[in-house]
């Protein structure tokens, strides 16, 4: 195995050639982006280069140092485990940080890659195993999971419970389906509510980071999110988008379901936090303390919270909260359901 600082600089080089590709629209990068939204028509090149964009950023020496100072990180791990890897598909790169943290840690990574991600992560690990010096590549593709010492594994509220009784005989980490929710006072700028719509558009709301319900208070003008919303107008054109969208809307009206639409997002009053693709729920709160319980409610579903500076105190101590527009640029300590993956795979 590599020393940590050769495993640091690999990841840095990552992140260099990533943004020269952005910048330069390299036509590799072209060919990988194509092949991606032919396998997965989810991933369109505007969000895989949004994704890739944003993993470049992270990927800064400065960024990585800051990040693995709060560990204590042997150069070389002389015991390295095999961790099995189940990678979420629903955005792009889904499965990146847990890749990452596992070789950073000194591990070897078996990653079982989503049928639906499997172009852009195979492209992001190629270039990683360029600066990845020794004679086995700490990454590897495997079929099928065996002879793992420990396992990280990302599905549904449904898979999670194979997961857990798949993996039950080494450490793991499973995780559950979890989203995201904007807090509203109805005080909110037209940048802020430009941020928050960006966090409803992004990825067309299939990430666990993805705004997938708004709680407002009593007089909250609906058209303010309307109006905000316009600029995702396109979002409609794309195939899969606007058939979600025709038949929800079908659904509720067979149903007699009350809902407002734009002609391109349904609002739905509804007490449950995840919502389906094309539909945003929204629900009323009287006050902080009222906002609290129904949040608290919906704890083990809760990724993260988006909402305006210096609003919610009470609300932001307890989940991790970040500004409107920055739901899906987390940091590299911004771990997913809030598990330290790293302390787990050092403690190994």
């Amino acid at each position: 195995m590599s020393k940590l600082q050769e495993r640091i600089e690999a990841f840095v080089h990552l992140g260099l050639r990533l943004r020269k590709a952005l910048e330069k629209d390299d036509d590799d990068l072209g060919n990988v982006l194509s092949e991606a939204f032919t396998l997965n028509q989810w991933f369109t090149p505007e969000n895989s280069r949004y994704a890739l964009d944003a993993l470049s950023r992270n990927l800064t020496m400065e960024s990585l140092k800051k990040f693995l100072s709060l560990y204590h990180l042997p150069d070389n791990n002389p015991l390295p485990k095999r961790v099995g890897l189940v990678m979420a598909g629903n955005i792009p790169i889904a499965g990146f940080h847990d890749l990452m943290c596992t070789v950073l840690s000194g591990h070897y990574a078996a990653a079982k890659l989503s049928s639906q991600d499997r172009v852009l992560m195979q492209y992001v690990t190629g270039i990683l195993a360029e600066k990845l010096p020794g004679t086995k590549n700490p990454v590897s593709f495997p079929d099928r999971l065996s002879g793992i010492d420990a396992a990280i594994a990302t599905g549904s509220n449904n898979s999670s419970r194979y997961f857990e009784y798949y993996f039950s005989s080494v450490p793991h980490i499973i995780r559950k389906s979890r989203t995201s929710a904007g807090l509203l006072t109805g005080e909110e700028n037209d940048e802020e509510m430009q941020g928050l719509c960006n966090n409803i558009f992004q990825y067309f709301g299939l990430g666990c980071r993805s705004v997938s319900k708004i709680y407002i208070p009593a007089g909250f003008d609906i058209d303010k999110l309307f109006r905000a919303a316009y600029a995702h107008r396109e979002i409609i054109h794309h195939n899969k988008y606007a058939n979600n969208y025709t038949y929800h809307r079908a659904l509720f009206l067979m149903d007699g379901v009350s809902f407002l639409e734009n002609g391109f997002l349904i609002l739905k009053e509804d007490v449950s936090l995840p919502s389906p693709v094309s539909v945003l729920h929204y629900e009323y709160y009287r006050d902080e303390s009222d906002l609290l319980k129904k949040l608290e409610s919906h704890t083990r579903e809760i990724q993260c919270l988006c909402t305006g500076n210096n609003r919610f105190s009470s609300i932001t101590k307890k989940f991790p909260a970040v500004p409107f527009g920055e739901t899906q640029h987390p940091a590299l300590a911004d771990f997913a359901d809030g598990v330290d993956t790293m302390k787990i795979l050092l403690g190994l």
